[in-house]
């Protein structure tokens, strides 16, 4: 009997327990409340009064009136050295480069002892005779030979100078180097080697090519921007300048020739562009609204108004239409908002 109630003890022990280790239900939750997004703001432009103006900036291009390139006329001779480099300013008559010859150097010097040496002899002949009672022909006779003597040994220095100035490059006319060569210390030249590029900024003259070149003329004064700062240049005859045209095919290139008036300018090179001011059309002090927001559709012009909140369509009349703004004729009020869409 005992172990019955012991077995019936265990049996209700091992049920109370399985009941809690059940898992307990949780409670539902209530759904989520979903709500509309508010719509982003609606971005307008309200019309107002101002300046339309319809203009365009052509570049016009610096052009040297005289570019030259410097080349070696001597080969397979030893580079002394090339004394100018970018953006030095030259005069006339500057030596630029230059190359050894040792052996012309040697008979030039030689030769101008020579020179001093029979000048000194001339003179003491010169003097003897002077000074000579009776017979001189001996006298005579040597002068005539240390004449001779020194018209060859002054040929022999010219010829022998033009050979060394050969060996130099010199400036020809005052400017700005705009193009040298390397030179790395041991070089040797060659024939027609080009060497250094010299340009002429006597002038400032600038250059236009294209469909805008119609819009000027001979003795006209424009405004031209050059690293932001304004000048004034006047549209010159390039027959008068002596300025060669350009031709392609044969054909003459369209092309307009600028001359700055100030001759304070700046540091320029031959890729330097100056903006030329060119105006086509303006209106001032008008109704006005950016590009952008002028619709056209099928020959109707419109906008998208704001009225009460709504946006409605309007048709409006404009007039000239500039780099940025559209002058508006009828259709719109000052003050109204115009939806930008």
């Amino acid at each position: 009997m005992k172990i019955l109630v012991m077995v019936a003890l265990f049996a209700t022990l091992a049920l109370v327990t399985g009941c809690f280790a059940m898992p307990v239900e949780e409670p539902v939750l209530p759904p989520p409340i979903r709500t509309a997004p508010e719509p982003p703001p609606i971005r307008t432009t309200v019309v107002e009064r101002g300046d339309v103006v319809r203009f365009s900036t052509p570049q016009a291009t610096y052009m040297p009136v005289r570019t030259e390139t410097l080349r070696f006329s001597v080969a397979d001779r030893l580079i002394r050295g090339i004394y100018a480099g970018v953006g030095d300013h030259v005069r006339e008559g500057d030596i630029l480069a230059e190359l050894e010859d040792q052996n012309i150097e040697n008979q030039l010097r030689n030769v101008r002892q020579d020179e001093a040496w029979i000048l000194l002899q001339l003179s003491q002949v010169n003097e003897r005779l002077r000074l000579a009672l009776g017979d001189d022909s001996r006298y005579v006779a040597d002068r005539t030979r240390f004449q001779s003597e020194l018209d060859i040994a002054r040929m022999l220095i010219h010829y022998l100078e033009e050979a060394a100035l050969n060996l130099q490059i010199r400036a020809p006319f005052d400017g700005v180097v705009i193009w040298a060569m390397d030179f790395g210390g041991v070089m040797w030249s060659g024939l027609g080697q080009n060497v250094l590029t010299i340009v002429d900024h006597g002038q400032y003259i600038f250059r236009l090519i294209g469909p805008y070149v119609t819009y000027f003329e001979i003795g006209q004064v424009h405004e031209i921007t050059i690293y932001g700062q304004a000048f004034s240049a006047e549209v010159i005859d390039p027959e008068a300048e002596d300025i060669a045209r350009s031709e392609q095919a044969g054909v003459p290139v369209p092309e307009v020739f600028f001359r700055i008036a100030d001759s304070e300018m700046p540091e320029v090179t031959s890729r330097t562009r100056g903006a030329l001011f060119l105006l086509h059309d303006a209106a001032y002090d008008v109704l006005t609204l950016p590009n952008n927001l002028i619709n056209t559709v099928d020959g109707r012009v419109f906008v998208h108004v704001m009225e009460n909140g709504v946006i409605v369509m309007r048709d409006v009349e404009i007039g000239i239409v500039g780099n940025t703004k559209t002058e508006i004729i009828s259709g719109l009020q000052e003050g109204d908002e115009v939806a930008v869409l």
